[in-house]
């Protein structure tokens, strides 16, 4: 069955009804996912970025899933599986539009950076996961962005100003506002803990990543 018709059963069958955000599994020329594209080019499977662990994850260095940063990933093959995310990589995100109108409460607040995180969180807020395909692979060659003289950085860039192609810069005073943590600072999430008990916000806080996804999903194929 070609891959194709496939993804359409997963939408038809009504596989992805559950979920908030869809996400991929991201790989580019080497940037952030060294070796990963010439793998899949030679017909495997490689492990690129898979989204942020923004909840169990501590240190800033280490949050991005990827294995450059985190080795365990490929020694664990429930990360090859359909999984739950805390958020997903926004490089490109899929919606459950349903899922959006029924728990999401959007803001103008936020331009180009911090809008997909903010979602995936309202989505955990509500107890329905963002769910990682790690079959369906997204190259991001942000390399041609300077093609047409647009920053390689955008939190960079939109930091310096640049406000055409990127808006303003990441809003984080609103986030602490509306979640109650520090988003640059993780030491200040486990304080929130007890605030979002009964939801997967608190499930991931205090999930240990290391050990695996938090959980995993049989779709059959896609």
């Amino acid at each position: 069955m070609a891959k194709r018709e496939q993804h359409h059963r997963l939408i038809d069958g009504g596989k992805l009804d559950k979920f908030g955000t869809i996400g991929f599994n991201r790989i580019d020329m080497g940037k952030h996912t060294p070796g990963a594209y010439q793998e899949w080019v030679d017909g495997k499977k490689p492990l690129g970025s898979l989204g942020l662990a923004h909840l169990s994850i501590l240190d800033t260095s280490k949050r991005w899933i990827q294995p450059n940063r985190n080795s365990w990933l490929n020694d664990n093959d429930d990360w090859r599986k359909p999984h739950s995310i805390e958020i997903i990589a926004w490089t490109a995100i899929g919606i459950n539009v349903d899922n959006w109108v029924k728990f999401i409460e959007p803001t103008d607040e936020y331009h180009f950076h911090l809008w997909a995180p903010d979602i995936s969180i309202q989505f955990l807020y509500h107890n329905c996961h963002n769910l990682v395909l790690p079959d369906l692979y997204l190259m991001n060659k942000q390399e041609l962005k300077e093609k047409y003289d647009i920053s390689v950085n955008s939190t960079k860039s939109a930091a310096e100003g640049n406000d055409f192609h990127f808006g303003n810069p990441n809003n984080f005073k609103l986030w602490k506002k509306r979640w109650g943590w520090d988003y640059e600072v993780p030491q200040t999430i486990p304080d929130v803990r007890q605030s979002y008990e009964g939801t997967l916000i608190e499930e991931f806080i205090s999930h240990d990543i290391s050990s695996g996804p938090l959980k995993t999903f049989d779709l059959g194929e896609y």
